[in-house]
């Protein structure tokens, strides 16, 4: 009864406003937008005049309603109050025919600080200046190097910046600084002799750097690789994903500008190659699940593994890789094919300060479906077996000459006995003239059936003596020692 009465007494208020027309459209379109998003424009209307696209619920909003009257003020450049601007599933077929993608056009954004593009029609924004962004976003779309250039150019507290799946078209960034310059898309002028990069930019608040790409597109090596050549800042956190296309120019340019801020001891191998920086490096039989990376990291996803085993002691890495401490593989290494022992030894020859090497047989995530994964473990003996020395008469290197700790956590049963395996080794290396290491670990692997196993494995080890000082103990309470 309450109810009948509030709603009697409201129905008999006088009407303080009534909505105007633009408000009225603004209410619909938002309500059709809650429920069914917007539909691709029909294009079989003509592309002269208003873009008109049509909404779920059938509603159609022209220049009459509040809310297309406010996108016409965004493309008109009055932004200037906007913090953050987000936009996905933009594709406006009008602006291409007065805008065509070749043509500048640029979008002043001077306040805004959180700018993400999904999907968007690259002839809607083209170049983009906003001074005060932090972060940056721009994912599945087609973008020039010019107009990425442009933007961390002109955007000096940039915090994050973040390229998804995109398709880059290349040209000469270095004819931006001329006058007149316009934003074309010259393909491939990139690779031409004496093609200019343009004068590099710094981002001295630059916290991540995420360059991303799964849909082998030869285009994004290049496009990465300008980036970081013309940035002079080194970011804290630097993730670099190539599904193909990884070239001695990049991982070089990638472990330089993650020398310079990181200087990392420790190296994860897993599909990815993973540099950590620690203090103090974990020693045996400490390994550490997850490490923290609030000092930074830097990832190298999807490399060809055997490649770049190879190539990394062939590059001018040497100061970068001889800080390396601490190395980590994870049995997932043996599915991508290839002599993995071979190349494998032939990193491990380079990291000559390397003191603690385990291997594993999970992800750095102890929530990964890897984390009970039998199918790769009687193959992946390899992964220690690279630590015998090559039997070519050339070759003279010695793998992790300096290795002290070793560990082998895999979490389910082989069908060789790893330990054995490992006493072979270290007996192998140390006909080689290699030092015993200070300790074993093998947290999840049975204890072997034969002592003499345990034997071979204690006679590895170079046992520090160990001084006792025990308490004098009341006669009549002594008991088993």
């Amino acid at each position: 009864m309450s109810y009948d009465l509030s709603a009697a007494f409201n129905a008999a208020q006088p009407v303080t406003r009534v909505m105007s027309i633009p408000e009225l459209f603004s209410t619909i379109a938002h309500f059709a937008l809650d429920i069914y998003m917007p539909l691709e424009p029909d294009r079989t209307r003509s592309n002269i005049g208003p873009g008109v696209y049509t909404l779920g619920a059938a509603v159609a909003i022209s220049h009459v309603c509040a809310t297309w009257e406010s996108i016409q003020r965004a493309l008109s450049g009055d932004l200037r109050n906007l913090i953050e601007l987000h936009l996905e599933n933009v594709f406006w077929g009008s602006l291409e025919a007065v805008h065509p993608p070749h043509e500048a056009y640029a979008l002043e954004l001077p306040q805004v600080v959180d700018l993400r593009l999904y999907n968007v029609s690259s002839s809607l924004l083209v170049a983009i200046k906003a001074p005060r962004l932090e972060d940056l976003y721009i994912a599945h779309m087609t973008v020039s190097i010019a107009s990425i250039y442009e933007i961390l150019r002109h955007s000096p507290l940039l915090e994050t910046v973040s390229l998804d799946d995109c398709e880059y078209v290349t040209l000469d960034v270095g004819a931006l600084d001329q006058p007149g310059a316009s934003l074309g898309s010259d393909v491939g002028a990139l690779d031409q002799p004496g093609a200019s990069l343009g004068s590099p930019f710094e981002l001295p608040e630059l916290r991540l750097l995420d360059l991303f790409d799964s849909q082998f597109r030869d285009t994004a090596p290049r496009c990465f690789e300008q980036i970081l050549e013309m940035l002079s800042s080194d970011p804290i956190d630097l993730a670099v994903s190539l599904q193909v296309g990884w070239t001695e120019k990049l991982v070089s340019l990638c472990l330089h500008h993650t020398h310079r801020h990181l200087v990392p001891n420790i190296l994860f191998i897993a599909e990815d190659l993973q540099f950590y920086r620690l203090p103090v490096v974990p020693p045996s039989p400490f390994s550490p699940d997850m490490v923290d990376t609030k000092a930074g990291h830097a990832i190298l996803a999807y490399p060809d593994l055997d490649w770049i085993f190879a190539e990394l002691p062939r590059l001018d890495l040497h100061e970068q890789l001889s800080n390396i401490t601490f190395l980590e593989t994870n049995t997932c290494v043996v599915d991508y094919g290839g002599d993995v022992r071979s190349s494998l030894r032939t990193l491990m020859c380079a990291l000559r300060n390397v003191e603690t090497y385990w291997v594993n047989n999970y992800l750095r995530s102890p929530s990964d479906s890897d984390w009970h994964d039998d199918s790769r473990l009687n193959s992946c003996d390899c992964l220690w077996k690279c630590l015998i020395p090559a039997t070519s008469g050339n070759d003279k290197r010695l793998p992790l000459p300096r290795l002290h700790n070793l560990g082998l956590r895999v979490t389910a049963r082989i069908s060789t006995d790893p330990l054995e395996e490992v006493c072979e080794v270290l007996k192998i290396r140390g006909e080689h003239g290699l030092s015993k290491l200070e300790s074993l670990s093998f947290p999840f692997i049975p204890y072997p059936q034969s002592n003499n196993t345990v034997g071979a494995l204690a006679r590895s080890v170079s046992w520090a003596p160990i001084t006792s000082h025990a308490a004098a103990v009341p006669a009549g309470d002594q008991g088993h020692s």
